[in-house]
């Protein structure tokens, strides 16, 4: 088989397009298998085996040694479905060769029919995934593979990289899980069949395609001399062996043998060199700080500064200050005179001087605590708590209005930042429904929004209440929404399927564009899909004549809005595009992508004028300023403003951050390190609170970090089974430590053993040589934290429950020297999520998924459970009071080892007095759950990290002395 594939390499390398064909035909059933694994979608499984395959024909030349296609073809493939769940994609098919037409009634009416005798197939296709999640992840994978796939037991070991006998236990063990419906399952799977045009579908996209070829259409030299000389001339050129690790990885996530191979994300360093911001008592700036690289890697840009100094805008009591202005999870917008510029993020709204960048307000979503005279109760006001979906001002520019994906629509005073106002529906927890569109009428008066149950509510601005309620055909989730700006009735909204005309006054519509959206793709067999391309976003031109609408089929669309014809279809983007804009004179369409690019339009000739370039991630937003001349746009960690005449990058707004996932000081008290759901980990100056470094090795989100003893070096694990140590001066890649083969979850550094958790298992490995030394094994299900003990001699490690089968939900204690276990300290109902050691040693804070921690005496391995107070009170838009039980998330020690502070899901933070076990206060002032605590060297201190993608510095000696919320 390897010997055949070698061949088929060998001969496509040489020019052979046919020998391409037929590792297609062989292998994309595995593929497909393994995605629809994955990803649970059968149909859109198909899409991501046909972008694998994309890749491989471009990549296949990298290949060092073909022997191992098999498993370099199963990295591709699993890269592509991460990079799908990060999207959460809808499944889509490009326009480009698509032709446009009619729809033929005969067609769609045999058409549905098709439709619905798939029914069974694919109820059946349900029915077999939830039995299928019954299973371990690797046995779920092994029997898709062998019964879907057809694979035999030596080819799915060839394949993940597994011995054939452990392939051969996790058949039996999945099988035994599933006696009884085990023969139903093998029959189901091996029964669906892939579409027949799938190799078709693959190469027709392909055709215009070639892949990475150097100066010879034939291999130059032989694949094993390639490969030695290649290596040759990396140590020649001085690359000691200690970094020759990042020029190769594992391939398999079920691996239990290291198989190499070239499929490598090269590491990054992102420096970004400041002078100290030092302010003096009144907040003024007496060192001019430097601008910050933009992460693009070559750009000159200066950053906008930031004089309005974010770090200190609306923070919440006894915080000193805020690092991280948290993701952006919304779009832009600029006020109707220029003059501002809003962005919508993760923890509320950053309000900017459009033309210097200085960040003037910022509109809070976190509420403040507020003592209930009636019930004597602590109670969180209403107001939007969590992520911004979508923002506008009002005509005038007096009044901002946010949707929220916690359901609410928010009024806010547009000059000073204040809320105004909480629109509420009475039936608004009932309907459900996040908001993701909102438009004011010409006139002011009235506010749209459309939410994701697919219906509009029309809100009387002056008076707060809701006016009307539209509800359409459509089941889909709004995702755009504009008034006309001459006409103060007419309401144009898209969703995934349809494009409607409103008539506000008489709360009717059109579906004026459904028999031209609906697109007919004719396959190579002659047969015709149809497909009605959702609709992201819609504007309309300043004289109200046109209007521009994004699609998820890459398409920008251009409709006169008086003959209800679509103009022109501009196509460009090679991903869904997610926002668009006019300009002010009508003469230019800016539109924004999935496929990282902003592009702009020439609405006379139709013609792309200019494509942007730089951002790093999809893009949220993009907007017009009031006189033309400039173009914001927003990626979820940049707002980067364009001249719109040249096309060149004019500054960037900095300061956003990615959901926190941890965060810790370094030993000596001047750096915070914080690890990121984007693959990265921040540095941050602890003194003038500044980023300093940007640290990239990691292809996915970062779970946890640690500090070595002397603050010198830093290690990171991730989702990608990957452990980084960097130098924390230089911000460099000291050493890759890989294979894990499940992501790793926590990590731990004493100087001399790093301690890595991943699944059940916990391996120890030596600093020095990155050797993997000691697998500790005893825990069931997952563990979830481990902590070396201040003097580095204890280990203990936490568990939580797998969702497959019960966990022991245990805290266990390990001797670093031998690896034996020394204690089981139980009692956690749903599992532990986070440890701490007192600075003493002697006592050890746990957080558990209940209201409740647990504080253990290390000697005696006897313990004091502190109980939360009743949960803080909340508020929903129509004044109701709910709770929830307050969950701990994290845990840390004052340095005195008298008081413990936690985090909680519920948003807050509260103390405890360690020796009588009573909780003192409670505080409140992260937007998203405070998952992550750590103490300053000095004490005084206490840094939280929150999944709103911020970091609140708190003054550890107010928070530990303060009694106003002392219930």
């Amino acid at each position: 088989m390897k010997n055949e594939d070698v061949q088929l390499i060998e001969q496509f390398l040489a020019g052979d397009e046919d020998a391409f064909v037929s590792l297609v035909n062989k292998y994309q059933k595995q593929v497909h298998a393994l995605t629809w694994r994955k990803i649970g979608d059968f149909h859109i499984a198909e899409e991501i085996t046909q972008d694998t395959f994309l890749k491989v024909y471009q990549k296949l030349e990298t290949l060092r040694n073909p022997r191992q296609f098999s498993g370099w073809l199963y990295v591709i493939a699993n890269r592509e479905c991460l990079a799908w769940l990060r999207k959460k994609k809808i499944p889509t098919e490009s326009l480009e060769d698509s032709e446009t037409e009619p729809i033929d009634e005969t067609a769609y009416s045999r058409y549905v029919a098709e439709e619905h005798a798939k029914a069974t197939t694919e109820t059946q296709r349900e029915v077999v995934n939830k039995l299928l999640a019954k299973l371990k992840e690797s046995e779920r994978t092994v029997m898709t593979l062998h019964y879907f796939g057809e694979m035999t037991i030596e080819e799915i070991s060839r394949f993940l990289g597994v011995s054939a006998s452990a392939i051969k236990l996790r058949l039996h063990r999945a099988r035994q899980r599933l006696q009884k419906e085990e023969p139903m399952i093998r029959e189901a799977l091996s029964n669906f069949q892939l579409s027949p045009n799938l190799t078709n579908n693959i190469m027709k996209k392909i055709k215009n395609i070639k892949p990475t070829t150097s100066s010879s259409s034939k291999p130059f030299i032989p694949w094993v001399v390639g490969a030695s000389t290649a290596i040759l001339i990396v140590l020649m050129l001085g690359i000691g062996s200690q970094n020759l690790a990042r020029f190769q990885e594992p391939y398999s996530l079920d691996a239990q043998s290291e198989i190499m191979v070239e499929l490598v994300d090269t590491p990054i360093v992102q420096d970004f060199e400041e002078k100290l911001d030092i302010r003096n008592q009144l907040g003024k700036r007496t060192a001019d700080a430097q601008g910050q690289g933009d992460g693009s890697g070559g750009e000159a840009d200066q950053a906008l500064s930031d004089e309005g100094d974010y770090t200190q805008l609306r923070l919440p009591e006894n915080a000193k200050a805020r690092l991280g202005k948290g993701s952006i999870s919304g779009n832009v917008a600029y006020s109707p005179d220029g003059k501002l510029l809003a962005v919508a993020s993760s923890v509320g709204i950053w309000i900017h001087d459009a033309q210097t960048g200085k960040d003037l307000i910022f509109c809070s979503s976190a509420r403040p605590i507020v003592q209930d005279d009636l019930e004597g109760k602590l109670v969180i006001p209403s107001g939007q708590k969590g992520d911004i979906a979508c923002i506008t001002f009002s005509p005038d520019g007096k009044i901002l209005a946010s949707g929220g994906w916690d359901h609410t629509v928010v009024l806010w005073d547009a000059i000073t930042g204040e809320q105004k106002t909480t629109l509420k529906d009475h039936n608004f927890n009932a309907v459900g429904g996040d908001i993701r569109c909102l438009s004011f009428s010409s006139d002011g008066k009235i506010l749209a929004s459309g939410h994701g149950d697919g219906n509009i509510r029309l809100w009387d601005v002056k008076t707060s209440r809701l006016k009307k309620y539209l509800s359409g055909r459509s089941s889909h989730v709004l995702y755009g929404m504009n008034f006309s700006p001459t006409d103060k009735n007419t309401l144009v909204c898209g969703s995934g399927d349809e494009l409607w005309v409103w008539n506000v006054a008489k709360g009717k519509y059109e579906s004026l564009y459904i028999g031209v959206n609906v697109v007919a793709t004719v396959e190579p067999d002659g047969t015709k899909v149809y497909e009605w391309p959702a609709v992201y976003a819609v504007s309309f031109s300043s004289d109200g004549k046109m209007l521009a609408t994004a699609h998820r089929d890459t398409t920008v669309r251009l409709w006169d809005i008086q003959t209800k014809i679509a103009k022109s279809i501009f196509k460009g983007h090679t991903d869904f595009v997610e926002s668009v804009s006019f300009s002010q004179n009508g003469k230019t369409l800016v539109s924004g992508g999935w496929d990282k690019t902003v592009r702009l339009w020439d609405i006379t000739t139709g013609e792309q004028k200019a494509t942007l370039t730089g951002h790093t991630s999809d893009i949220n937003g993009v907007a017009f300023s009031a006189d033309g001349s400039t173009i914001a746009s927003a990626d979820s960690n940049t707002v980067r403003l364009w001249d719109a005449t040249t096309g060149k990058q004019k500054s960037i707004l900095q300061g956003f951050t990615p959901r926190i996932n941890s965060i810790e000081y370094s030993p000596d008290g001047t750096v915070i390190a914080s690890a990121g759901s984007d693959g990265t980990v921040r540095l941050w100056n602890a003194t003038s609170r500044n980023q300093e470094k940007t640290l990239i090795g990691h292809s996915e989100s970062v779970r946890d970090i640690s500090f070595s003893p002397d603050g010198e070096t830093l290690v990171s694990g991730g989702e990608d089974n990957k452990l980084c140590l960097w130098n924390v001066k230089t911000g460099q890649l000291v050493k890759t430590y890989e294979g894990h083969t499940e992501k790793i979850i926590s990590v731990s550094f004493n100087g001399q053993t790093l301690a890595s958790a991943s699944n059940d298992e916990i391996w120890l490995w030596d600093a020095a040589t990155g050797q993997h030394e000691r697998t500790l094994t005893g825990q069931i299900g997952i563990v979830s934290k481990v902590l070396f003990s201040p003097d580095g001699k204890i280990l203990a490690s936490g568990s939580q429950s797998k969702s497959a089968y019960a966990g022991d939900n245990t805290v266990l204690l390990w001797n670093v020297e031998t690896g034996e276990k020394i204690a089981k300290l139980d009692g956690y109902p749903q599992g532990v999520t986070d440890l701490n050691f007192s600075p003493d040693g002697t006592m050890l804070a746990c957080a558990s998924k209940e209201r409740y921690l647990f504080l253990w005496n290390i000697n005696t391995r006897k313990y004091k459970k502190l109980f939360a107070d009743p949960p803080i009170f909340n508020v929903n838009p129509n004044g109701e009071k709910y709770w929830s039980q307050p969950k701990g998330l994290s845990v840390s020690f004052s340095l005195d080892g008298e008081i413990l502070v936690s985090g909680h899901n519920d948003k807050t933070l509260r103390t405890w007095d360690i020796s009588t076990g009573q909780q003192m206060n409670i505080f409140v002032g992260h937007a998203g759950t405070a998952g992550s605590l750590s103490l300053s060297a000095d004490g005084k201190t206490l840094a939280s990290g929150s999944r709103d993608g911020t970091i609140l510095l708190w003054d550890m000696t107010s928070i530990t002395n303060t009694n106003q919320h002392s219930q």
